[in-house]
């Protein structure tokens, strides 16, 4: 994991959440992703400030707080029903976020991408899966093999308006393509291939 890359998550969002599992594992996160600390020393608030490089002026503009794991939400490796995601084809950009649309067997749901930042270093062998909490909620994990790297919460962007404008996007883009698909041969079109 990318320890710089998740400061830079949490200092963005002005929280940093410490999560305690009741066997001695621990989770660090801003609420709505977070992480294993596989081989760091036990974490406090001392030195996750320490080894995010966060000064002490603005420690106090930061919201930490340390909790027990949230009951509705499994960190095991593996459980029952979770369902592997496909790979996504693309990602779109709203609002200044990067997100990821991801076919669940809810319907679409987003992740905003920042939250992949951390695994980079591990990229290419990530896998999504969709997960159901003892509340009803879905949340997405992934994994490297068999192994957890990272809790996500989906990104709530799905409203009425926004459901509008992405059919008005896909209407647009049929136009576009049947307008292609008749073009005379101009020469200095991109592809995506």
């Amino acid at each position: 994991m990318k320890i710089n890359k998740l400061a830079a998550i949490c200092k963005k969002s002005g929280t940093i959440m410490l999560y305690d599992q009741e066997d001695g594992g621990q989770w660090i996160g801003d609420g709505a992703a977070m992480y294993p600390a596989y081989d760091l020393p036990e974490l406090n608030d001392d030195y996750i400030y320490a080894i995010f490089d966060i000064p002490e002026k603005k420690q106090k503009k930061m919201s930490y707080r340390r909790q027990g794991m949230p009951p509705s939400i499994s960190v095991a490796d593996s459980v029952p029903n979770e369902n592997m995601l496909d790979p996504p084809k693309f990602d779109i950009s709203v609002a200044g976020r990067i997100l990821r649309p991801l076919k669940t067997q809810r319907g679409l749901i987003f992740i905003d991408t920042k939250y992949l930042l951390p695994l980079a270093d591990a990229d290419d062998y990530l896998e999504l899966y969709e997960r159901i909490s003892t509340d009803g909620k879905l949340y997405v994990v992934v994994k490297n093999g068999f192994m957890l790297m990272a809790v996500i919460l989906p990104y709530k962007i799905v409203t009425e308006d926004f459901v509008e404008n992405m059919e008005e996007l896909a209407r647009l883009c049929k136009i576009a393509y049947e307008n292609n698909s008749t073009n005379d041969g101009l020469e200095g079109s991109h592809e995506n291939g």
